[in-house]
């Protein structure tokens, strides 16, 4: 190759290295799909009594919609309800209370009479004194033993309440352990189960790299297995990474007025800084 050709060939790769070079426009960018994970109920309880005793009453089937404090269940409480009833009617008496006001207020009386005529000694006022604060203290007495009897009143009532069971949540009895007639013991506590699947609750394993730009109330977007789609939101990010897949559960809760069952495959996107990180759930 000639002198000026060679020339010729450097000048043109220096001019090429120079020039921009074109890109092709960035597209977004998705996270691997991670741990499999389904939908859950957002609230889950398994009721149990929490003492001993026979069922007298299961009051809902499975599949019944029931209330926060509603009552399932109740055991027999012959004995409690007559114990409460006594309490209870000894913390409303006021007789005593009544009669020792009126007694101490004779005493009373009858001391200033004294004061007054101006015959009694000495020792018959003080006598008379002593008798009408004798009469005081009894209706302070009476009155603490009033008191004392409300609240064995309070204690007989919390024992009797033990016998009756609410539900704590609102949702849906899932199922029943237990029938009436059946005793309730340290080996069969259990009554029933109660879920809630509105709102419905997801933990979607998000790759570690992507979960930066996720923070608590951010939007997520919840594919069912039917291809319907739900606004959800972030209500817990994990605090503690699986460094095997190198993903952190990421909690969303989505609303579930149709009452679709827990247990569904489903598929989660959230929206980070212009990009979409997205976990598919198997």
């Amino acid at each position: 190759m000639s002198p000026s050709r060679k020339l010729l060939t450097l000048l043109t790769l220096a001019t090429a290295a120079s020039l921009p070079v074109a890109t092709r426009a960035e597209e977004p960018v998705h996270a691997a799909a991670g741990l499999a994970t389904i939908s859950k109920p957002s609230q889950d309880v398994t009721l149990s009594f929490s003492r001993p005793g026979i069922v007298a009453k299961v009051l809902v089937l499975k599949g019944d919609k029931v209330n926060a404090g509603d009552l399932v269940a109740e055991q027999d409480s012959t004995e409690e309800q007559a114990a409460y009833e006594v309490a209870e009617g000894e913390a409303e008496d006021t007789t005593r209370v009544g009669a020792q006001e009126t007694i101490a207020a004779q005493k009373q009386i009858a001391y200033k009479r004294k004061m007054e005529s101006g015959v009694a000694n000495a020792t018959e006022l003080d006598e008379a004194k002593l008798d009408w604060s004798v009469g005081e203290a009894n209706v302070k007495l009476s009155k603490f033993e009033q008191a004392q009897a409300g609240l064995k009143a309070k204690q007989a009532k919390a024992v009797l309440d033990k016998t009756k069971l609410r539900t704590p949540i609102s949702g849906i009895v899932e199922d029943t352990m237990i029938h009436a007639g059946e005793a309730s013991d340290a080996q069969n506590m259990k009554v029933l189960r109660v879920v809630n699947i509105n709102p419905l609750w997801i933990d979607v394993p998000v790759p570690f790299k992507n979960v930066r730009g996720l923070q608590n109330d951010g939007r997520a977007t919840v594919k069912f297995s039917d291809a319907t789609t739900r606004e959800g939101k972030i209500i817990n990010i994990h605090s503690v990474a699986d460094p095997g897949s190198e993903t952190l559960y990421v909690t969303v809760e989505v609303p579930n007025p149709a009452l679709r069952p827990a247990g569904e495959h489903v598929e989660v996107t959230f929206p980070t800084g212009g990009k979409v990180a997205s976990a598919d759930v198997h």
